[in-house]
């Protein structure tokens, strides 16, 4: 599937991410079908639509979670999230407690990007390099 079909979304409020206070938990108990969480909760379970093609939830990791932001794909005909969660090594996850199941589909859906300091490189001997 091409790279453009991918997307993470950060869901945020004027002020930046969505801190969840306990006015905006009230309101959701009080009218569960109107406001912030509505809205994440349709975004995630229903999709949503962007320049004519439909993104469905594709996946999330511990620390998308803490960043309140997620993976959505464009699915086409021939492949769907499902399939794109099994090309990942998703279909055999069978836990069913969501910090397991994050972490592990963390594993391929992370956003950071690991780089190693490498030590100088030294000349190895002449008698050193024959040998190999």
């Amino acid at each position: 599937m091409p790279a453009d079909r991918f997307l993470r979304v950060q869901f945020t409020d004027e002020k930046g991410p969505i801190f969840i206070s306990d006015a905006i938990l009230q309101a959701d108990t009080a009218h569960p079908a109107q406001g912030t969480l509505a809205r994440i909760r349709r975004a995630l379970s229903l999709g949503f639509d962007i320049a004519g093609r439909r993104y469905t939830f594709l996946a999330y990791s511990p620390e998308s979670l803490a960043d309140r932001s997620c993976w959505f794909v464009a699915e086409t005909a021939e492949c769907s999230a499902d399939d794109v969660r099994r090309a990942l090594g998703f279909d055999g996850i069978s836990d069913r407690i969501p910090a397991k199941y994050a972490s592990r589909m963390g594993i391929v859906s992370s956003v950071h990007r690991y780089t190693l300091t490498a030590s100088p490189l030294r000349r190895l001997g002449s008698s050193l390099s024959n040998r190999l």
